[in-house]
């Protein structure tokens, strides 16, 4: 079982539907769209501290596994998809051993760790690519997600984008708040920690999404 090799491989294609077959060659930036996460990331967890507010680790968990889509992206870019297939299996298994507990300084910390390194780098290197994402690995356990949980939440993601533009996102009829206030973003979590990662994955996340959001109009 390789996780984030099943990971690397779906971003591959997502990357080849929003920037075309040659997006590989083109310089896209990932590290812009790091950034920016990076920087959600660290207002869900209050980080001003002269400003009275309160920290949202559901919100902060969201933005980190977007952070996994472009660091993904980076790390595949200077030898191609199965070049990293036995890096991303060592680097799972390595993670999948260690505990994980939301650590706010550490989260913060490890976020700007990982915003230097993609504002210094100048072209891709594969090396670099990879030590992203042990870097995004580290802040995943300090914002309490276990590693066989990143696989789960990077596809239930991209489960529920494709959802919501199978339900009128794109026209503006889609419902984003659902039961009890709850947002969909928030509801797709909730659901992905109560299914197994397996090659059912998808098909059991769709259906419990289709109807969670069937019974809004009862």
């Amino acid at each position: 079982m390789n996780p984030l090799f099943d990971m690397a491989k779906r971003q591959y294609e997502l990357n080849e539907i929003t920037a075309g077959p040659m997006w590989a060659q083109k310089r896209l930036n990932w590290d812009v769209a790091i950034v920016v996460e990076a920087s959600e990331l660290m207002d869900s967890l209050d980080w001003k501290w002269w400003k009275d507010g309160d920290i949202d680790l559901d919100n902060a968990q969201l933005e980190c596994i977007d952070i996994w889509h472009f660091a993904l992206s980076m790390a595949l870019l200077p030898a191609g998809l199965h070049a990293a297939e036995t890096e991303l299996k060592d680097l799972y298994e390595q993670y999948r051993k260690r505990n994980a507990y939301f650590f706010k300084d550490l989260a913060i910390m490890k976020c700007l760790d990982i915003v230097h390194l993609v504002s210094r780098q100048k072209g891709p290197v594969h090396s670099s690519g990879i030590y992203l994402l042990r870097l995004v690995s580290d802040l995943s356990i300090w914002l309490g997600i276990n590693m066989d949980d990143i696989p789960k939440m990077y596809f239930g993601k991209s489960i529920l984008n494709e959802f919501r533009q199978k339900n009128g996102y794109k026209d503006g009829t889609y419902k984003k708040i659902w039961k009890d206030g709850k947002e969909d973003n928030k509801v797709m979590m909730e659901l992905t920690h109560n299914l197994d990662y397996n090659d059912e994955f998808g098909k059991n996340l769709s259906k419990m999404l289709e109807d969670a959001y069937s019974s809004l109009s009862e």
